[in-house]
């Protein structure tokens, strides 16, 4: 059924509860089929969990800071690119892959707690449906916040998914220093998350 029907609460719980069990199910994966199984099953309930957190955070405020509050739940993806992602590079240097799997899924427990003891319960909208969310594409303003998306994280992602192989293969740099690069990236982002959440 369509979310839009679903209290907000408890669809952010199950989607971070899916995602939890996807990771720890990475950390255990025997194989390179299931790893890749698991794999593409956490990233599953990515995109929707962040539209209803901006949905659940813009609802929490006055209208007028409502393009604040969706920033500060974005700026999450720019400061895990700052403290994270040169945290889990360290440690999947020193102690292995596999762990970071673990760490993701103990993290995504203790934003399960948190969501729970935080988020106040909220109704789903009465007027609720598919029919009127999907009315939403009639607009072209719709189409272009959608390209924008869609060529903002595909670049961001591609970027992410080769920086490694072209920051050592490529530019020459030493795979020690991969953190610190990582964290240039991810200051670049918060900055740009701040100056346009105010703009």
């Amino acid at each position: 059924t369509s979310g839009t029907k679903r209290p907000r609460k408890p669809l952010a719980l199950g989607l971070m509860l899916f995602f939890t069990l996807a990771n720890l199910t990475s950390y255990l994966a025997p194989d390179y089929g299931s790893m890749l199984v698991s794999r593409f099953a956490a990233g599953l309930p990515h995109g929707a969990f962040f539209g209803v957190a901006a949905v659940i955070a813009a609802s929490l405020v006055s209208p007028t800071r409502r393009g604040w509050a969706i920033s500060m739940v974005m700026a999450g993806l720019s400061v895990s690119n700052v403290i994270g992602v040169p945290a889990a590079t360290w440690v999947g240097q020193t102690f292995g892959w596999r762990l970071l799997f673990l760490l993701v899924g103990g993290i995504g427990l203790l934003t399960l707690v948190l969501l729970w003891r935080y988020v106040p319960y909220q109704a789903p909208h009465p007027d609720a449906s598919i029919r009127r969310e999907l009315g939403a594409l009639k607009r072209l303003q719709v189409w272009l916040a959608i390209l924008i998306g869609i060529v903002g994280f595909g670049c961001f992602f591609a970027t992410y998914t080769y920086i490694a192989h072209t920051m050592t293969l490529v530019a020459g740099i030493p795979a020690s220093l991969l953190p610190i690069v990582v964290a240039l990236y991810g200051l670049g982002m918060v900055a740009g998350t701040v100056i346009g959440c105010r703009l």
